[in-house]
């Protein structure tokens, strides 16, 4: 069970960066430059992921758009955390064999 978060958050990760690269390549192919950072396209694939529609997200305000990407990260870690801590309390192989 904890070997399919871990899975789902690597994946989840991926499509974040892939999103990002193909619009940054489709940008370039496109014989255009790109004009904001690498970091922009990630952290708007982010958003657009987690909250399903990042153009009400931008429109509202670049506030709102930093307060969503801080609840995204920090729900993030926090479930890394909590798996940690899971992990943390399974009994040892050895406790399991003796019962």
């Amino acid at each position: 069970m904890v070997s399919q978060l871990i899975y789902i958050l690597l994946l989840r990760a991926a499509i974040v960066f892939w999103y990002a690269v193909m619009a940054l390549t489709i940008i370039y192919l496109n014989n255009q430059t790109a004009s904001l950072s690498w970091a922009h396209y990630i952290k708007s694939s982010f958003l657009c992921i987690s909250t399903f529609n990042e153009e009400a997200v931008i429109s509202n305000g670049a506030f709102l758009s930093k307060v969503a990407f801080v609840e995204a990260v920090s729900g993030i870690i926090l479930t890394i955390v909590s798996i940690a801590r899971c992990i943390n309390t399974l009994p040892a192989v050895e406790e399991i064999d003796k019962s």
